[in-house]
């Protein structure tokens, strides 16, 4: 048997990589015949690959339009990062030196205020879509030259990434697989099925769903994950489509989603201090040139994952299910003394809208959560806080127009059921004269 060289050694880890983000479930043996080596050889570099993280197993991230991320400052990160794994609805927490304390990925309503030592809030917003691309085989000498060739481009377009998702219309057979997959698509189905009666029909049709309600991240780190530091930049462009080609030329992987009018990219950049400084430098003169005009970042230290997430309609939530016949619909109710639903089915079946979906929790006639309009409904950007109903514009000013146009969405925050019920009553009649004193509405 031949020796592999150190070049063919990091090229045939490099393949299983690119194989594996084609395809995360494909068996060694096929790459095998793919890359022209043995399937021992295969064998023996992918369980390296594996164990030194240079090439982790896939892992899904859950795409919902109930997520929200939210950067938060506290006076003790790590105390606060200690309590938040313990709030229900919290998916995803990571700490950071830089500008911001912590991130924190959550369903529905959370009120960080509560959380000890918090100072604030330097953004809050609808989580996007996650997505990555495909690392190319290159060196870090090479990508920087790539990028300089990016940055002295005159002509730039301007572009902006948007992205739909919607929430996984799953049983709990789907539910229980994924969570078991959740952290590695590289486990074995027949492990869960001792546990758990579930068809290979219905894992099937499960995988073949997956990429319609979650992203399949296939990492790559050359060198091994801990030969590299983490970095979060956070920019606002224009020129969305150009950053992410821009960020996307590392010889590592790169995570991209948008947090409102934000776009996050996430960076794997080795432990050396010159190369650090050359992504600053890029940062930089994306600053002078005004390809970027808004701009923060955070080091990485430390994350943490809920090992299992629930149905939103599960324990204390209640979920609002897309109807053809446009009707808001309880999917699943629960109801006790400390958490209970509306019933807006009564006044919300005139309702003209297409699709209509929500997340609502209820505790002692207080109402929390969101409610999410289609496409080509009669309003959008609405929100609720405090018995005040605030339309505000993508740059976070307050408008007084409607928007016929645009996917809306009202976030509700501490709003009285019976105000809530108004709310839906007046769009269903279009007259605004129930309304308490307390409620504005800007229209």
């Amino acid at each position: 048997m031949t020796r592999l060289s150190e070049e063919e050694i990091r090229y045939l880890q490099y393949q299983i990589y690119s194989f594996k983000y084609d395809n995360p479930w494909i068996p060694n043996k096929q790459i095998a015949k793919l890359a022209n080596r043995s399937v021992s050889t295969v064998d023996r570099y992918a369980k390296k690959a594996e164990e030194e993280i240079m090439v982790p197993n896939p892992h899904l991230r859950l795409n919902s339009p109930f997520k929200k991320a939210a950067l938060l400052l506290f006076e003790d990160k790590w105390k606060a990062y200690n309590e938040l794994q313990r709030y229900t609805g919290i998916t995803y927490l990571s700490v950071y030196q830089g500008d911001w304390d912590i991130t924190a990925v959550y369903d529905g309503f959370i009120d960080f205020s509560q959380v000890s030592g918090y100072k604030g809030k330097v953004m809050e917003g609808p989580m996007g879509r996650v997505f990555t691309q495909k690392v190319k085989y290159t060196s870090w000498k090479t990508c920087f030259t790539t990028m300089e060739k990016f940055l002295e481009q005159r002509k730039i377009e301007e572009s902006t990434i948007t992205s739909t998702s919607s929430y996984p219309d799953w049983n709990d057979d789907h539910w229980r697989m994924f969570n078991y997959f959740k952290l590695s698509l590289g486990k074995r189905f027949s492990h869960l099925r001792k546990e758990y009666p579930i068809s290979w029909r219905c894992y099937e049709e499960w995988k073949k769903s997956l990429r319609n309600y979650c992203t399949v991240i296939t990492y790559y780190f050359p060198e091994g994950y801990q030969a590299y530091d983490s970095f979060t930049l956070c920019f606002k462009t224009d020129y969305e489509k150009y950053i992410v080609t821009l960020f996307s030329t590392l010889p590592t992987s790169s995570v991209f989603h948008k947090m409102g009018d934000y776009l996050f990219v996430n960076i794997f950049v080795p432990l050396d201090y010159e190369q650090q400084m050359r992504i600053y430098d890029v940062v930089s003169r994306l600053l002078n040139k005004k390809i970027i005009t808004d701009y923060m970042d955070g080091n990485r230290i430390v994350y943490w994952c809920c090992q299992r997430e629930r149905p939103i309609a599960d324990s204390s939530y209640l979920a609002y299910g897309e109807h053809d016949n446009s009707r808001l619909i309880a999917g699943r109710v629960y109801s006790n003394s400390v958490a209970n639903y509306i019933d807006v089915k009564s006044i919300t079946e005139r309702l003209k809208f297409r699709k209509l979906t929500g997340l609502l929790k209820v505790t002692h006639d207080v109402c929390n959560g969101v409610i999410i309009f289609d496409r080509g409904t009669i309003i959008d950007g609405y929100e609720i806080f405090n018995d005040e109903l605030l339309v505000r514009d993508e740059d976070g000013s307050y408008m007084l127009e409607r928007c016929k146009v645009k996917p809306g969405k009202i976030d509700v925050y501490n709003v009285q059921r019976e105000t809530l019920e108004i709310f839906l009553k007046t769009l269903q009649e279009g007259f605004t004269e129930e309304f308490p004193a307390s409620f504005r509405l800007f229209i």
